[in-house]
């Protein structure tokens, strides 16, 4: 991976997710830079999945309670 830009869009982050995780499968870890970007990702992408579980529990009451 060339430069890097630590200011990246959600968007940008998770589909750079996925291009990362193929990296560590082969070079078995990161340099600082990237290990930075990483963690980013990582935590946007863990933010999105508590969001998505809270909005199921709120979609499954609000259907129960018509």
């Amino acid at each position: 991976m060339g430069p890097y830009n630590l200011e990246l869009t959600p968007w940008e982050m998770l589909i750079l997710r996925d291009d990362m995780k193929e990296r560590l499968k082969y070079n078995r870890g990161f340099v600082p830079e990237e290990l930075a970007i990483w963690r980013k990702i990582e935590a946007l992408h863990e933010q999105l999945e508590r969001d998505e579980a809270d909005y199921k529990k709120v979609e499954s009451k609000d259907t129960k309670s018509t």
